[in-house]
């Protein structure tokens, strides 16, 4: 739980980070601007992030954890050669 509480810290770091670049630096065009206010836009990755903690920390408790990685690393596995 405490490697999901500090995964936790660290994405809304980044997303703390990410609206102050684009509230300084951030994009714009003519009638809109990611600069100023236009960087709460930058929040709007919050729920996702959310999602995905919570379902890490379902499939966690599910005996899931490493399901995905499986998958995958069977889908990847080179084939033996025959004879």
């Amino acid at each position: 739980m405490g490697a999901a509480l500090f995964l936790g810290l660290l994405a809304g770091a980044a997303v703390s980070v990410l609206a102050f670049y684009l509230a300084r630096y951030g994009p714009s065009g003519e009638g809109w601007s990611f600069r100023g206010n236009g960087a709460l836009a930058a929040y709007t990755v919050v729920p996702a992030i959310l999602a995905a903690g919570w379902s890490a920390v379902i499939a966690y408790y599910r005996g899931r954890s490493r399901t995905a990685f499986r998958a995958w690393r069977g889908a990847h596995r080179p084939r033996a050669r025959s004879g």
